[in-house]
């Protein structure tokens, strides 16, 4: 150009419908197994719907999942051998930790792990909840019928509730704890308070 500024690049805009392309496609899919949506009532479409809602809930969840898996296996693929040997005495390490941290959970300096682990905790409940409510849910609609794909069906759903977990050891601990009576004093106990200044008060 004879003024010396780039070229400026124009870019096509996208109409919405385009870009989100399918939709009428995705709207016909509701019928379930019959050929005609009409025949079908209010309460099996809003199954059908939900569930397609949730499939593709999961699917970006997936796509989340594996993005993050994949950066980790490319930080670690050079340690990863060097590590392997030390996984199990980590995992000890990490059980050890949870156990102290649940046992003495009045200590001041512990507090904000044991919220930690608490928040933990709570989310995966919620998982939890989310799928007995889930199955009771289809039990609802289907009784104990076979499910999509031939699973069982309400069974298979009420295994899966408490099968699949995240923080298996974050419940496990709950098996080792004992009674605050029978938990051995705290040596240098005054390390888990607050920090104190250097006239002694708060």
């Amino acid at each position: 150009m004879s003024n010396g500024t780039a070229p400026v690049m124009t870019i096509k805009p996208t109409p919405y419908w385009e870009y989100i392309r399918g939709v009428d496609t995705l709207l016909a899919l509701q019928g379930g197994t019959s050929s005609d949506e009409s025949e079908l009532s209010n309460d099996e479409v809003m199954f059908i719907v939900v569930h397609q809602i949730d499939e593709l809930w999961f699917k970006l969840a997936l796509r989340e999942m594996v993005t993050v898996r994949d950066l980790f296996a490319r930080r670690r693929a050079d340690s990863n051998r060097r590590r392997c040997g030390r996984s199990r005495d980590r995992a000890a390490r990490i059980r050890a930790a949870l156990v102290y941290i649940e046992s003495y959970r009045g200590l001041p300096l512990l507090a904000w792990p044991r919220e930690v682990l608490d928040g933990l905790t709570s989310f995966e409940q919620a998982f939890v909840v989310f799928r007995q409510r889930h199955a009771r849910m289809v039990e609802r609609m289907i009784g104990k019928r076979s499910g999509t794909g031939g699973s069982a069906g309400v069974d298979y759903l009420d295994q899966t509730a408490l099968k699949y977990g995240v923080f298996h050891e974050l419940w496990a601990v709950r098996t080792l704890l004992v009674g605050a009576r029978d938990l051995p004093p705290v040596e240098k106990a005054e390390l888990y308070g607050f920090a104190r200044g250097r006239d002694g008060t708060p």
